[in-house]
């Protein structure tokens, strides 16, 4: 009997569910649909953009899942820290420090570009506990010798390159005075 009552409900709440939202395509936009491949359209970025979120969850020390809001619904992702990684024999001691900084905390975030897994890049942003400033908590883990900058291929070492270079010129001495006493 309880089998049967979930079938129907499920029957009600299909037939109450339109389409009400979705706009029919042009025929110009079907035929660009039908014809297009994988080479020629771009994947979907949060690049450039920035968040307060949630952190949900912090895996190996240099990936996390975090939620926001966007659009005005609450969405979450899979974000991978910007400019380190963790490599096997540390990802346990980097993940437990960065779960101590950021794990069910909320915090600011810059979205980068994709990888190829499709992990949004992201540099994180916290308090200060002494108050003041925003600490950089991606440069604070490079900082601490935990991470790595080194990347598995040229490509991502690049991008590690440019963005610690780029790390060093934000930062204020009042900055590096947090990070290096």
């Amino acid at each position: 009997m309880g089998l049967f009552c979930s079938c129907l409900e499920s029957i009600e709440i299909q037939k109450k569910f339109e389409w009400r939202d979705l706009k029919e395509l042009t025929p110009k936009e079907f035929s660009i649909l039908k014809n297009i491949k994988l080479e020629n359209t771009k994947q979907f970025s949060f690049e450039g953009l920035q968040f307060y979120a949630k952190v949900l969850t912090t895996h190996n020390g240099d990936n996390c899942r975090v939620c926001f809001f966007y659009k005005d619904e609450m969405i979450q992702i899979l974000c991978k820290m910007n400019g380190y990684f963790c490599k096997e024999n540390t990802k346990k001691i980097a993940n437990k420090r960065l779960s101590e900084l950021i794990l069910n905390k909320i915090v600011k975030i810059k979205c980068g570009k994709n990888d190829i897994y499709g992990r949004t890049f992201i540099d994180v942003y916290i308090n200060d506990p002494q108050g003041g400033s925003q600490l950089h908590v991606n440069y604070l883990m490079v900082s601490e010798k935990i991470t790595s900058t080194e990347q598995k291929n040229e490509s991502q070492q690049n991008f590690a390159s440019k963005e610690l270079s780029s790390f060093s010129e934000i930062m204020t001495a009042s900055d590096r005075k947090i990070f290096f006493d």
